[in-house]
Order: C-alpha cells, then structure tokens, then sequence
C-alpha cells in the first residue's frame, strides 16, 4: 500500500497493486460498502464556495460549499445497487428517463474488482444510483461544510446527487482558476493518462499525488465523470427524456493532456455508457440548486 505513495511507482506497479488489492480484499475507507450493503462513500468538504467559469461560455456560475466523494464510484458500490432488494430493477430510480431506459440495459464492467470505479456507465444509471443512495442514507447528518450551526441532513435539508460541472471544477481546481490540474502543473504519474500507456482503467485512487486539494482523487484520468448538467444549456440540470448531451469532466485512461484538464468540456449522450465514462457523488445543500429551479433531482419535474 505505501508502494503507491511514491512518486517513483510506475503505472505498470500502480496497476498491479491495484489488482492485487482487489482480489486480496481492498479495505480503503471508501472504497466498498458496508455491512447493510449501502455504499461506504468518504464526504471531503469543498469549502469556500466561489464563482467558476466553465469552457466556451462567458457567464459566471455560483458554487456553495458541498462535500464530493473521495472517490469515484467502485464496482462493488454499483453493484450493491444493482443487487438490493427495490435496487437497479425499481422503477421508482428511473422516472423522467426516456420509457425505453427504464431501466437501461447495463452493460458488463471492464474489469470486475471491487476496488475498481464503475465504467461503462451512462448518465441515467448514475443518475439512477444517486436516487437510490438518497434512500439508503437518509438521515445521514453532516456538519456544514462552509461553517455554521445547521447540519446538512439527507433527505431534509440536504441531497446526494451528480455534481455539476461548475461544483465539480471547483473542487478539482481547488477555486483556483489557474490550476490546470488538480495537483497544479503537469506532473508525470499523477495520473492515469494517455501517457502512461496502460490502457485501462486502474483501482480507484491509485495516483495519491495527484489529489485535488480538497483530496478527492482521480479527478484527473482514469474515468471521465458525468455531470448533472446540459453540454450546451449547462444551466439546465434538471431530469428530462431529452436526446440532449450531458457533460463528462476529467479525461480517462486513453486521454491526452489537454482533454484531461481541470476545465475542458466533454459531452455525450445520456444514454451512452463508453468504456471511459464513470461518476462521482457529491452532497449538498438543497438550496445549492434552488435558483437552478430544482424541486428535486431525485424525480423528474
């Protein structure tokens, strides 16, 4: 396990710890589920808040303080979903998608290890996964991220949902609009790139060096990361039975330098599930989207 912590592993090396976690049982904090088979997830605050702009687009988007997951979503996360009682078959998580993506068929994952993201995934199954999580973890309480006396509540006064793309640049660039990636400049094996010639996508937080400030990993490489948002009316968040694309953040394992940047712009189907594509999860205040005029994410309008 340190073996991953310095900066001389290779990606072949960081590759095989990965595996051999996965098959020797990965006991990382966040990784797996626990023993009621609800996803373990780890809330990092993300905290100030701020204003982002995102790539192509001249106007400002507002970010309040939330928490994102250390990582993104594994495996045996995805797959608790799949297999629970009122899980992946309940037609409740899959309201407002288009009827014939109710459910959407789900396609095999590339690599079948507990400690590995979940890829091959579009944007109604992770959408689907969120609404889900709500219901597992209701109740679950967290101090405000940003300070103050009101605890953020699940299911009252707070939301697991797909961040948008503005909440998931803040907390990749750290509210720092220079920040190309997440760890500053372009450092070799802080990511699973193009460059590293694998290939294939890693167990999830392989790259420790390369954690956002905030210390989310993998934010840049490996999967890219649905967002809640519209590629070309990113204001429009909510769920809808819509052709429209939706945004991906992050760049993956086959991405070059510049597609795995903290800000550019990715885009695809909702319905499509690449090999590349996952999601992470973030929690945050209702409030945080109430100008977005979502009631809710967890139904469709």
């Amino acid at each position: 396990m340190r073996e991953k912590d310095k900066l001389t592993t290779t990606h072949d090396r960081r590759d095989e710890i990965g595996r051999r976690l996965g098959v020797i049982g990965d006991t990382r904090q966040g990784v797996g589920v626990r023993e009621d088979g609800t996803p373990a997830i780890v809330w990092l605050p993300v905290a100030p808040g701020g204003e982002v702009k995102i790539e192509y687009k001249k106007e400002s988007f507002k970010v309040e303080p939330f928490y994102i997951a250390q990582y993104q979503v594994t495996y045996a996360q995805y797959r608790a979903f799949v297999q629970a009682p009122g899980g992946y078959q309940n037609p409740e998580w899959w309201q407002g998608f288009p009827k014939k993506y109710q459910p959407q068929e789900l396609r095999n994952q590339s690599t079948r290890l507990t400690n590995y993201p979940r890829d091959t995934i579009s944007w109604y199954q992770s959408v689907a996964f969120t609404r889900w999580v709500n219901s597992r973890l209701r109740g679950l309480e967290l101090a405000q991220p940003g300070g103050g006396s009101k605890p953020l509540v699940v299911g009252g006064n707070a939301q697991i949902r797909l961040p948008t793309e503005w909440e998931w640049q803040w907390a990749a660039q750290g509210g720092e609009e220079e920040r190309k990636y997440p760890w500053g400049g372009w450092q070799e094996g802080y990511a699973n790139t193009e460059g590293a010639g694998l290939n294939r996508v890693t167990a999830v937080g392989m790259y420790p060096q390369g954690a956002a400030k905030c210390g989310a990993l993998d934010m840049s490489g490996n999967l890219r990361e649905w967002c809640l948002n519209k590629y070309q009316k990113p204001e429009e968040v909510a769920v809808d039975d819509s052709d429209d694309s939706r945004v991906v953040r992050g760049g993956s394992f086959g991405s070059t330098l510049a597609l795995a940047s903290c800000v550019y712009r990715g885009s695809s189907g909702a319905d499509s599930g690449l090999s590349g594509f996952g999601f992470r999860v973030v929690l945050c205040e209702t409030s945080s989207y109430d100008a977005l005029h979502i009631p809710s994410v967890l139904f469709a309008e």
